[in-house]
């Protein structure tokens, strides 16, 4: 699971999901959300290509 936001990882927590990916996409991420991530990153274009190939990869935006 992709995410920007606390929620997203929380989100995924629930659905147990296995890796949760937080994406900082130019606002303020929190240490609490940073914590539930597996990894943090700075932009989708840092997602290794061959994990954007191989998995399925839900992106959640902020609306």
């Amino acid at each position: 699971m992709v995410g920007d936001k606390l929620e997203d990882m929380q989100a995924a927590a629930a659905a147990n999901v296995g890796t949760k990916v937080l994406v900082r996409t130019g606002k303020p991420v929190t240490a609490e959300a940073e914590n539930a991530a597996d990894w943090v990153l700075n932009s989708l274009a840092d997602l290794p290509s061959s994990d954007k190939k191989a998995a399925k990869i839900s992106v959640m935006d902020k609306r």
